[in-house]
């Protein structure tokens, strides 16, 4: 299981990297919300 946390972290850290290049909008920040439960809810 921690293995597999791990993976998720670094899936996560790669995603808001690339995010970060787009600009602001109202889109990004959905994804980052996105990305945010995502971890509330595995973690």
């Amino acid at each position: 299981i921690e293995y597999s946390k791990n993976i998720m972290l670094e899936m996560i850290e790669e995603a808001y990297s690339i995010l970060n290049k787009f600009p602001d909008s109202k889109y990004k920040e959905s994804l980052f919300d996105l990305l945010n439960y995502t971890i509330k809810r595995n973690i």
